[in-house]
């Protein structure tokens, strides 16, 4: 249950806070009980009754939900136990502006905003002669990790990145649209494209994904088809393969067909670390992942610059520029492309990285 009462201009955004008018209007026990008018007798309109009455009424499992409701707002004004009073005792989580900037705006301005923990992936298994994957145990200085190799449709590949997008590239010195720039992209279209055959895994290097936990079965009841799960995914290798056949994937959804992926797949390594994330090892997970990213793209041309997107002091500058002067400094070239192509931000608020390299 969703209650917003942002203001439009900057100032009003930032320092007007909802009423208990507010809250209390939301009638939120009424509308959950089915109630089709407010206390005085006025009819609810046509987006409670008709939308979300309605989709409530379709659920077959209502009881196995939890009812929450968020408020995009300041609410200074009241203490959590109070909103959780005007809000007649449901679950209640709160975004002040500060929050809606950094956890809302910022994620559809540089694209990371589709987020899923858990990411499927459907194997194909007639091919295959034995098990379903290669499996193997490394043990760094620091934690623990799980090698999995395997071949994964072509299609799913471009699935993924088409809907992750920079989402699945936080630890890739690349953005998704920065991608795009690379004689190799028409390369590996064409060995997709021009051929029906599936000389594609052979020639290709494959992908590396990260992931904070991995599972594999064929108990799918699909024949001749296994699923892997993979929790909190990060591409850190073979992104312009991922990209070329997302941008296929994109054709495919536009004309309805994907034949030109039929009997093409990819080599994917994913590698898992092993045990629960505890604070005394979060650091040196970061630090493992950093350098796997950096050894895995060495072998590709890509600036220093590029190569240091995602060092510590990026990421701090990035999020100084953007909290402290509601500028966004682009480490990674093309990662706000999206928020300029959409009309979400205009190129006066982009920070230059060279520039500010030349500044320092």
């Amino acid at each position: 249950m969703l209650q917003s009462k942002f203001r439009a201009t900057a100032g009003n955004f930032v320092s007007n806070n909802m009423t208990a008018d507010d809250l209390l209007k939301m009638d939120v026990k009424r509308i959950l009980k089915g109630e089709k008018k407010d206390n005085e007798g006025n009819f609810y309109n046509d987006f409670i009754v008709k939308n979300l009455q309605k989709s409530i009424k379709s659920l077959p499992d209502s009881p196995s939900y939890t009812t929450q409701v968020v408020l995009l707002g300041n609410t200074k004004n009241f203490t959590l136990p109070q909103l959780k009073k005007l809000v007649e005792g449901y679950k209640v989580d709160q975004y002040p502006h500060e929050r809606v900037y950094k956890e809302l705006l910022f994620p559809v301005i540089n694209g990371t905003y589709f987020s899923d923990n858990n990411l499927n992936i459907e194997i194909n298994l007639a091919n295959l002669r034995g098990d379903t994957h290669l499996d193997y145990d490394v043990k760094t200085d620091s934690v623990k990790t799980n090698i999995k190799l395997l071949f994964v449709p072509t299609k799913e590949i471009g699935r993924v990145l088409h809907s992750y997008k920079n989402s699945i590239l936080r630890f890739n010195p690349r953005s998704f649209l920065e991608l795009d720039k690379n004689s190799v992209n028409q390369a590996i279209a064409e060995s997709i494209k021009d051929k029906s055959t599936n000389e594609f895994s052979l020639f290709n290097n494959g992908i590396t994904i990260i992931s904070d936990g991995t599972s594999i079965s064929s108990d799918t009841a699909k024949q001749g088809t296994a699923q892997i799960i993979l929790r909190n995914p990060q591409l850190v290798n073979g992104g312009q393969t991922a990209y070329t056949l997302s941008r296929i994937y994109e054709e495919g959804l536009d004309s309805g067909d994907f034949s030109v992926f039929k009997g093409k797949e990819v080599l994917l390594r994913v590698i898992t670390f092993v045990g629960e994330t505890r604070p005394s090892n979060a650091t040196k997970r970061l630090e493992l992942i950093g350098a796997i990213s950096k050894a895995s793209n060495s072998q590709t041309k890509i600036d220093e610059s590029d190569r240091r997107s995602n060092d510590e002091i990026q990421i701090r500058l990035q999020d100084e520029f953007f909290e402290k002067y509601g500028l966004y400094y682009e480490r990674k070239r093309g990662e706000f492309s999206d928020g300029l192509h959409l009309g979400y931000i205009k190129e006066d608020v982009l920070v230059n990285r060279d520039m500010v390299i030349r500044v320092g």
